[in-house]
């Protein structure tokens, strides 16, 4: 167990705009402790309590709760940090530990949702378990109907919550997953910009995703470097689920780069083909214009008494030119 987690609780933050709130007299901060079988349920004492779950904080509330539990400045600095990723700092007494979360983003006339991710803090402090949020957030929702979260230990809230997280990508990637092989047929079908713009979106939201899995699966590396877990089997078992969705992320972008590769040559064949035709249609017509020209030159030496001779002639010679680009093998 290492020396700075012993006998503290920790912070929580979550990283997002702060609206000014009244906190105390509003209703916006409760309390939660450990029950007799494990259960975390609301504490009517604020100093029996182990967990402070604050929601709406704005910066003046935050630094507040700074000086009551003596929060490390740039610790909090970072929690208010909406562009921080995941990452853990140490200093002195205290942790931080950075998570990026993911939610499903859905705009009105937007056909398919759009998926992003967002930091959240936890930061160790002596004695006290905070978790301060923008808004409601259902992973710790969730945590709160659980049995056996210890509170007294950060780590293992943490792994506990961080799996829960990873849960949620897992299923997201597979929904953009279903998404996108349903945009790659209707593609192949027929080429359409609705259809590309669609799987852009999917590749803006698989590179988030990508780029925090990472980011969470180094923290939890770090975690174990650093022996700052009691239990290993759940520490074991979150590394385990991190890498797995990191690949699935990896897989699912190389995926539709490839799709969105073929889809490019696809449009740059069908480019060429038309320029193809176009040519060898205007070649084909400038034929007829070119037997007038000389018929129209009063030129003597032409000897073409009947004004049918020069039509026959164009159209002998651009049916000979035409069966000519149907036969070649370059022009098929």
């Amino acid at each position: 167990m290492n020396p700075v987690l012993a006998g503290f609780s920790f912070v929580l933050v979550k990283k997002d705009s702060f609206r000014s709130n009244r906190l105390y007299n509003k209703g916006m901060i409760t309390f939660y402790r450990n029950g007799e079988h494990g259960e975390i349920i609301k504490s009517e004492k604020k100093e029996e309590a182990s967990w402070v779950d604050v929601v709406h904080a704005s910066r003046e509330e935050l630094e507040q709760l700074q000086a009551e539990y003596s929060i490390e400045p740039t610790f909090l600095e970072a929690a208010m940090d909406e562009q921080e990723s995941a990452h853990l700092e140490q200093e002195q007494d205290q942790l931080l530990l950075i998570m990026d979360l993911c939610k499903e983003q859905t705009e009105a006339n937007q056909k398919i949702p759009k998926w992003t991710t967002f930091p959240f803090a936890l930061i160790v402090v002596p004695h006290r378990l905070i978790t301060i949020s923008h808004e409601a957030n259902p992973f710790l929702e969730e945590m709160k109907k659980r049995r056996g979260i210890k509170l007294e230990e950060p780590i293992h809230f943490y792994l506990v919550l961080l799996k829960l997280v990873i849960l949620k990508y897992q299923e997201y990637l597979r929904t953009i997953a279903s998404t996108s092989n349903e945009i790659s047929e209707r593609l192949y079908k027929k080429m359409n910009n609705e259809g590309l713009q669609q799987l852009m979106k999917l590749d803006q939201s698989l590179v988030y995703f990508s780029s925090s899995l990472q980011a969470n699966q180094n923290v939890v590396e770090k975690i174990q470097e650093m022996d700052l877990a009691n239990d290993q089997k759940v520490l074991e078992t979150t590394l385990v689920e991190c890498k797995q969705a990191s690949k699935m992320s990896n897989l699912y972008l190389s995926i539709n780069e490839r799709i969105s590769e073929g889809c490019n040559n696809i449009l740059s064949n069908s480019m060429n083909i038309v320029v193809q035709r176009l040519t060898v249609i205007t070649i084909i017509l400038s034929i007829p214009a070119i037997v007038f020209g000389f018929y129209g030159m009063n030129v003597k030496s032409l000897n073409l008494p009947h004004p049918w001779i020069p039509i026959a002639l164009a159209l002998i010679t651009s049916l000979a030119c035409w069966i000519y680009f149907k036969l070649s093998e370059r022009y098929k």
